[in-house]
C-alpha cells in the first residue's frame, strides 16, 4: 500500500497540539525563581493560530508594457506568535511565564531598560529559547513540528475568571522569535 494515498476522513484534530518550551539559560540558572528543580522544559496544551503566514514576497518587472513578477528571495520579519494555552492546575506555566516576562525589564537588576542601548548582544542569548509545537495524530503519536528559535516573550495575556463557567481556565502568551523551521517526523506503519 501507498502510504501517501489517505482515506478522504483522514483530517487534523484542533485538540491535538502541545508546544514544547526549553526555558531560557537565565531561568535554568536562576536560585531565586523557585520553578522547581532541575526544569529544563515546559509542556503547553495550546490551541488557536499556532503557525503564521509565511511568505516571500514577489516583485513586479516592468517589460514591453507588461508587468513579469520574479521572487524577491527575501522574507520579512516574521510577525509575533499569539499562543493560547490552557492553565494547569497549580498555576505553574503561568508562573514560569510570568517570570520569564518579568526578568526582561524589572524594577532591578533587569538587564534591558534604560540602558538597553548599552546591552551587548552577547548577553541576549541567555534570555532566548527554542520552543516546538507539535502535531499529534489519533493516537497522540508526534507527526509534524515547528521549531521557533531566538524565541522570547513579548506578552502574557490575562486570565478571565468565572466561577459559574466550569471550563478550563486559558491565557495566551506572545512569543517573538528569529526563525521558524517544519519538519514532519517518520511515522509508524500500521498494517
Amino acid at each position: 500500500m501507498n502510504p501517501s494515498q489517505q482515506s478522504i476522513l483522514n483530517r487534523v484534530s484542533k485538540d491535538k497540539f502541545l508546544l514544547v518550551l526549553d526555558l531560557p539559560i537565565v531561568m535554568r540558572n536562576s536560585t531565586q525563581l523557585n520553578i522547581g528543580d532541575n526544569l529544563d522544559a515546559l509542556t503547553f496544551s495550546v490551541f488557536g493560530s499556532l503557525v503564521p503566514d509565511i511568505t516571500v514576497p514577489q516583485i513586479g518587472v516592468e517589460f514591453s508594457g507588461q508587468v513579469y513578477n520574479v521572487s524577491s528571495y527575501t522574507r520579512p520579519n516574521h510577525t509575533p506568535l499569539v499562543v493560547n494555552f490552557v492553565i494547569d492546575n497549580a498555576f505553574k506555566n503561568y508562573y514560569i511565564l510570568w517570570q520569564w516576562l518579568n526578568l526582561l525589564n524589572t524594577t532591578n537588576g533587569s538587564i534591558y531598560g534604560s540602558n538597553a542601548a548599552t546591552v551587548k548582544t552577547s548577553t541576549l542569548p541567555e534570555y532566548q529559547t527554542t520552543f516546538t509545537i507539535f502535531a499529534l495524530d489519533e493516537y497522540n503519536q508526534k507527526i509534524a513540528q515547528w521549531t521557533y528559535h531566538n524565541a522570547f516573550i513579548i506578552g502574557l495575556g490575562g486570565i478571565n475568571y468565572n466561577d459559574r463557567d466550569s471550563t478550563w481556565i486559558e491565557s495566551t502568551t506572545t512569543m517573538q522569535y528569529s526563525k521558524i523551521d517544519f519538519e514532519l517526523l517518520p511515522t509508524s506503519t500500521i498494517t
